[in-house]
């Protein structure tokens, strides 16, 4: 439920906290969705408001020709973890994940969790937001590694790049 006092912009569809642009993770969205009504912004409808989503998004880096980093291996449940950071001016730059046989669904969604992390990094991204979500995911077979429980891939991923924060197990 948004406070009273904000207000929302009913030609935008975003929260509207009196500067330039509007702000799309308030909750307005949903509730103007479902119904509810809320007071409306002065701009009526002559404001420089732009929704989020039609605001220029940073275009991810392009790789370069050569890049490299290391390779991390983690025990999960039967297998191994190999979680790649490769770096450009020692920061993450992309990010590979290789765990499981080739063509399972866990395979796929290692795949998937690396490629859109690996865009978030190239498109200017913080670290500290990748680690901040992964970080505690649990899985099917969580593993002991080295003192710490590895309780998914994902899990896994942000154990790797959490030294490229510095931040450590809770």
């Amino acid at each position: 439920m948004m406070p009273e006092d904000q207000e929302w912009c009913p030609w935008c569809k975003h929260e509207y906290h009196g500067q330039d642009v509007c702000d799309v993770r308030s909750p307005s969205v949903l509730e103007i969705q479902a119904g509810k009504e809320g007071p409306s912004c002065n701009c009526k409808g002559q404001s420089t408001h732009v929704p989020i989503l039609q605001q220029a998004v940073p275009s991810p880096q392009k790789r370069p020709v050569e890049i490299g980093g290391p390779t991390t291996r983690l025990k999960y449940g039967d297998n191994y973890v190999y979680v790649t950071v490769n770096l450009v001016k020692d920061s993450p730059f992309e990010v590979f994940i290789n765990v499981g046989k080739a063509g399972t669904d866990e395979r796929a969604d290692a795949e998937a969790v690396a490629r859109l992390t690996s865009l978030w990094l190239r498109s200017g991204g913080e670290i500290r937001e990748v680690v901040k979500q992964l970080s505690g995911i649990g899985g099917q077979t969580p593993s002991w590694e080295s003192g710490e429980l590895v309780r998914s891939v994902p899990d896994a991923l942000a154990r790797v790049l959490r030294k490229y924060v510095g931040e450590n197990d809770a």
